[in-house]
């Protein structure tokens, strides 16, 4: 794993997610509770930093149950939010940190060779 594989994104109601990218062949090892075991197509998943550190949790905190391929993610329609777990309402991402993180994982994806411009 990449000091690139993690990107940090705070909604609009002042809640970080740790934002972590699974390449293909990397096994799922961050506390994603294994379901995607060596992927053919990179993954990405949000954690609640507010937990990080809590032993209950994994380190970058509680999985939110959003786990997204990335080409999937990267065609988000543009001004829509997304619920990371329909109930949990502070895992919201609104539009603008939904584009953030499209543009990391471009960034991160073209660096690397693992994903889509």
């Amino acid at each position: 794993m990449a000091d690139s594989d993690i990107f940090r994104v705070t909604n609009g109601e002042g809640r970080t997610f740790n934002v972590n990218l699974i390449r293909p062949g990397e096994p799922d090892r961050h506390g994603g509770r294994g379901q995607w075991q060596n992927p053919t197509m990179p993954i990405v998943e949000f954690y609640d930093a507010a937990y990080e550190g809590d032993s209950r949790f994994g380190p970058y905190g509680q999985f939110t149950g959003g786990r997204y391929y990335v080409s999937d993610f990267l065609e988000h329609p543009k001004g829509v939010g997304l619920a990371l777990h329909g109930g949990v309402p502070a895992w919201r991402l609104e539009a603008a940190a939904i584009v953030e993180v499209q543009k990391w994982l471009r960034a991160t994806s073209l660096e690397t060779g693992t994903g889509q411009p």
